[in-house]
């Protein structure tokens, strides 16, 4: 121990005497691009993060240092853990004085578009990307990171689907491209021309562990617009298959199926894990009362329908109209047209008023 202290204690009059001299330099010239570089070492060594990261930025603005000098510095100044992790706020923000002067380097392009998508800034991360597959656009990787960057981009779409079919034709093998080609163009309710491009994605899906489940959820709701209830539910199947416990997928199912009175205690056994998993969730507890009622479980469909509005801050047209179905099942007729009126009132989902008109002078038949 005592020799470990003594060491110590040198250790501390080397830095000591190493501050005196660079102390020395600074009074003699303090703009001294590389003093303030190894003024940076000697405060990361001593362990003060905060000002190796001043001298560094001190450095960094001198145009003495190239760009390549200065990023290569950085690179070696901070681990890669430090780097996106401990010290990420000083080299993010260090690496935005290197470009700076230059900003549309293309030998800077990867590593700037890189350090921007960790931030979240996704368009600019965009501009880099762009500018390096202006030198190289043979690697996949990086057509992959700009995929991802102009998904995250607001009112992209059409700029997103011509960027998926330029990948396509240079990667018509790899299923990300497809995927959001296909989830855009199923967005846009052209459900038939969907599904030809994610069932051709899905060729190359294979095993991936994130893509093939959601490849089947897009095409089993692209199936089910269509009225192709059988090619939907097998999809469902094969999603469930590989995410048994995927509260959405499950929620969705089950509705499906109580809308065409198809296989009741399936969609109770699905919609049931939702409510377990998220017991105030107004959207599943809908469709579990609403299979309760499918099933003439009034009273239960009741209980479960009333939760699903008291848990709603908005709730939907269609969980009045619901609720209403339910009343008069229960033949509490007045109850039944206050809500199937509510849900004319507010229609906030394109409901079919004449059926709701229907019913306020009919009853359900």
């Amino acid at each position: 121990i005592q020799e470990v202290e003594n060491q110590k204690v040198k250790l501390e009059k080397e830095y000591d005497k190493a501050y005196s001299y660079y102390k020395k330099v600074l009074e003699t010239d303090p703009n001294d691009e590389y003093i303030h570089i190894s003024l940076a070492n000697y405060y990361k060594l001593t362990n003060q993060p905060q000002k190796a990261y001043e001298e560094l930025k001190k450095g960094f603005l001198s145009d003495a240092l190239s760009s390549k000098e200065k990023t290569q510095i950085l690179t070696s100044f901070y681990t890669a853990q430090e780097f996106y992790g401990d010290y990420s706020k000083y080299a993010y923000e260090l690496v935005d004085i290197i470009m700076q002067n230059n900003p549309d380097s293309l030998s800077l392009s990867l590593f700037y578009g890189d350090v921007l998508m960790r931030q979240g800034k996704y368009k600019e991360a965009a501009y880099q990307l762009n500018n390096y597959i202006k030198i190289d656009s043979s690697e996949f990787d990086i057509w992959e990171a700009l995929l991802m960057c102009e998904s995250e981009i607001e009112n992209n779409d059409e700029r997103l689907l011509n960027l998926c079919s330029r990948v396509i034709n240079l990667f018509p093998t790899h299923p990300l491209p497809y995927y959001l080609k296909g989830f855009i163009t199923y967005q846009k309710h052209d459900y038939k021309e969907a599904i030809e491009i994610l069932q051709e994605g899905e060729k190359w899906v294979g095993n991936n562990q994130h893509l093939a489940p959601e490849f089947c959820a897009i095409l089993g709701e692209c199936f089910y617009r269509i009225n192709d209830y059988e090619s939907c539910y097998k999809y469902y199947d094969k999603y469930l298959e590989k995410k048994p416990t995927e509260v959405g997928i499950l929620n969705n199912y089950a509705y499906y199926l109580s809308e065409r009175n198809e296989k009741l205690e399936k969609a109770e056994q699905m919609s049931k894990i939702t409510i377990e998993a998220e017991p105030k969730n107004p959207t599943f507890l809908d469709t579990y009362g609403w299979i309760m009622f499918k099933m003439g479980r009034y009273k239960d469909a009741e209980t479960y329908i009333r939760r699903a509005i008291d848990n709603d801050k908005e709730p939907s047209a269609t969980l009045f109209e619901h609720y209403g179905d339910i009343m008069y099942k229960l033949n509490k007729l007045d109850e039944a047209k206050k809500y199937w009126q509510k849900a004319i009132d507010i229609d906030n989902e394109g409901l079919n008023i004449d059926n709701l008109k229907h019913k306020l002078k009919n009853g359900i038949e």
